[in-house]
């Protein structure tokens, strides 16, 4: 496995990304699939392709000097977190249409942006499907700071997310700011969204930011066992992927989620119940 990655300066580029995008997606992950937010996820997945489309719009189709996409992506992720969180909170909308509406307008948006710019095909293609074997040094080093500002965050934060995602009166009568909290939360898995759309694409973020903490899920009774586990499987996952893409001329991404879904139903099939995915129950420690 170790042979092919140290031949190949391509995938040894897309290999320390995986790594990356693994602990950051491996560290969040958790937090998505018990609070049950992998919808918001999702529309913030696809809302990032408005970002990208902008930047590179601006940049070859008017001539601005842009930062990197990855820039433009993090900026529309953030934004779409902060848009779902405070108008379903400010204007009492329901959080479900505020889903649909900027997982349909982002990527309505990037497209046209992106139809508009010369050579946007190839463009719009990487976005999709993921683009990991051709990771620069400056997407590694935003790569490595995003997943170093989740970790800090996490450590930082964890006995107020615990109580927030298992015992939520419990948190509001310890005077924790539980909206502040949960908007943070959500800029936080914008920003794995961002990490992972660049290995596996928008299409299949959504498995990649899920699968492994459900697996971890199903072994782990705490909810610090259940993220150190997760991001260890993400990090299998990620190199299984690309040792088969290697072998066998299949794109990355695909087969990295593929490899996911694969562990994922034969640890269903082996393993017992262990955290629940809301809430809290017997037997069941956070």
């Amino acid at each position: 496995m170790t042979t092919f990655i140290s031949q190949n300066p391509l995938l040894t580029w897309a290999f320390i990304a995986g790594i990356l995008t693994s602990i950051l997606g491996g560290a969040v992950g958790p937090f998505v699939v018990v609070k049950r937010i992998a919808f918001i996820a999702g529309s913030i997945a696809h809302s990032v392709l408005a970002g990208i489309g902008l930047f590179v719009y601006l940049e070859k189709a008017k001539g601005f000097p842009m930062p990197p996409p990855i820039i433009g992506a993090l900026l529309a992720a953030v934004c779409s977190a902060l848009f779902i969180s405070r108008t379903t909170r400010l204007f009492k909308e329901r959080e479900d249409s505020l889903i649909a509406l900027v997982w349909a307008s982002g990527m309505a948006l990037g497209i046209l942006l992106l139809s508009q710019t010369p050579g946007y095909t190839s463009e719009i293609s990487s976005v999709l499907i993921g683009n990991i074997l051709w990771v620069n040094t400056q997407e590694l080093v935003i790569l490595a700071f995003l997943a170093l500002l989740a970790l800090i965050f996490i450590t930082l934060r964890f006995q107020q997310l615990k109580l927030l995602l298992f015992d939520h009166e419990q948190a509001f009568l310890q005077k924790i700011p539980t909206q502040a909290l949960y908007e943070q939360l959500l800029v936080l898995i914008a920003i794995s969204v961002v990490a992972l759309i660049q290995v596996v694409g928008i299409v299949l973020v959504l498995t990649m930011l899920t699968l492994p903490p459900l697996l971890s899920g199903i072994f782990c009774k705490r909810l610090s066992t259940m993220i150190a586990a997760s991001v260890l499987l993400s990090t299998l996952c990620t190199t299984m992927g690309l040792g088969v893409a290697y072998a066998c001329d299949y794109p990355a991404g695909a087969s990295i989620t593929l490899c996911a879904t694969v562990l994922y139903i034969v640890g269903k099939g082996i393993g017992k119940s262990g955290i629940r995915t809301h809430g809290t129950r017997k037997g069941t420690r956070p």
